[in-house]
């Protein structure tokens, strides 16, 4: 019998019962799991709850891939995957695009239809989403694209230039729009647009129409700025979060220069307008990996950071090389916390979505062990997956790990309307959610799961 190298292990972090008194420890129950991979890599880098209770997903495949009852091939070395989920995990479509070279999908939303939208890169020189083909001008280019319900590409846009460009994030607006997140490596295009500056790199925000119409477009410029991932308030307000290093401008105002690379959040207007941006302070190499908001207009932001990061009068040091950090802001960007999340090794935090009655969750990757709210979480193994669900005013509780042997990575979470929490990521050689127990077809699977914190 063969002996399983890896399997898979989560830190589960239970939401608290109450503002005050000692925190409740909460069994986690995994309602089902699903895997899907070949011989190759493949990996799940976006997830988005579906309104009918299911998931849209996207990332990257290599090879022949299974997921369920359904095979899709590679054309190269990584190609974009997209696929809908039931609210039980079953494949409901899958659809693969790419070319001879690497192709990912980063960012999904749900559209209108029941479908959804999705962002990510390009490095092969030509693409077909269906019937729409995205001819690339140079290194990688970004993508935006819509499916239908059914799985059938609508429509497909490309930006970037001759240099490393990618769309990292997207969300929906009450109308249905998407706006999406990237950044530009110099100057390059949108459609036949010129956007973005030459002499360094741009932060994307740009706002479209269900029918992919262009409605605003905004770049925040400087000597390294990245767009990494993009929210929606209560009042179709846009998030940006990412990392500035050197001088930065955004919007009309002066620029300004940050020494470190700092992780960064900034509200613009329903129609583009900028209005403010907050960078967490220190000296902290620092990147904001997600953002969200909740119902009451709460703003969450989540990363990582090396050194020292602050915000207010809160001041953490990193316990290893990376920790993770997440805040809250309100909507008029005042800074109302900041906790951490760290232990000697690289901790991640990747992932957030917003929770159903105030809050938000958080995934991503301890090594070893970490601090979480004072408690150490200790792991039997090199790397762990976690789950940490924080109240509207930061206060969160540890519960032990699970399972597992080796270095598996949530990659994204989404919250349903059901109460349940939704992973995704990738594992390798074989993994136990639970019950559930999943095996690779060889280097890395992706997998998505469902679990009631």
């Amino acid at each position: 019998m063969k002996t399983p190298r890896t399997a898979f292990r989560f830190a589960v972090i239970s939401l608290l019962a109450a503002l005050s008194g000692p925190p409740a420890r909460a069994e986690t129950q995994v309602l089902w799991a699903l895997s899907g991979g070949g011989e190759g890599n493949d990996k799940i880098r976006g997830m988005a709850a579906a309104p009918d209770g299911g998931l849209f997903i996207t990332g990257e495949i290599s090879g022949a891939t299974d997921l369920g009852d359904i095979t899709l091939e590679s054309a190269g070395q990584l190609d974009i995957v997209v696929a809908k989920l039931s609210a039980k995990g079953e494949p409901v479509w899958a659809v693969r695009a790419g070319g001879d070279k690497i192709d990912r999908g980063y960012g999904v939303s749900p559209a209108p239809d029941g479908g959804c939208y999705v962002t990510g890169h390009f490095q092969s020189g030509t693409i077909r989403f269906g019937e729409h083909e995205l001819i690339n001008a140079g290194d990688y280019d970004g993508f935006l694209a819509r499916f239908d319900a059914g799985g059938a590409c609508l429509w497909a846009k490309r930006f970037g230039g001759a240099a490393y460009d990618y769309g990292h994030g997207v969300a929906t607006d009450s109308a249905g729009c998407a706006v999406m997140a990237g950044t530009l490596a110099g100057a390059g295009t949108l459609e036949d647009s010129a956007v973005g500056d030459a002499k360094g790199r741009n932060a994307l925000l740009a706002k479209f129409a269900p029918d992919g119409k262009t409605v605003w477009v905004t770049v925040a410029t400087g000597a390294g700025i990245s767009g990494h991932n993009v929210a929606i308030g209560p009042d179709d307000a846009a998030y940006l979060c990412g990392f500035v290093r050197g001088p930065t401008r955004f919007g009309g105002e002066p620029a300004k220069d940050f020494p470190v690379q700092e992780a960064f959040v900034a509200r613009h207007t329903s129609g583009g307008g900028f209005e403010w941006a907050r960078h967490l302070g220190g000296k902290s190499n620092g990147l904001a990996t997600s953002v969200v908001v909740d119902a009451e207009g709460r703003v969450y932001a989540a990363g990582m950071f090396q050194g020292e990061v602050s915000m207010g009068k809160t001041r953490f040091k990193s316990l290893g090389e990376h920790d993770v950090w997440i805040a809250g802001f309100s909507d008029l960007g005042d800074p109302l916390w900041l906790r951490r999340i760290g232990g000697p090794g690289i901790d991640y935090g990747l992932g957030l979505t917003p929770m159903r009655n105030g809050g938000c969750a958080l995934t991503g990757e301890i090594a070893e062990s970490a601090d979480l709210g004072g408690k150490t979480v200790a792991s039997a193994v090199a790397r762990a997956a976690f789950v940490a669900v924080f109240s509207p005013a930061g206060d969160f509780a540890a519960a032990s790990p699970l399972g597992g042997k080796d270095n598996d990575l949530s990659y994204a979470i989404a919250a349903t309307l059901d109460g349940a929490l939704n992973l995704a990521g990738a594992f390798r050689n074989e993994t136990t959610l639970g019950r559930h127990s999943l095996k690779s077809g060889g280097g890395n699977d992706l997998f998505v799961c469902r679990l009631l914190p």
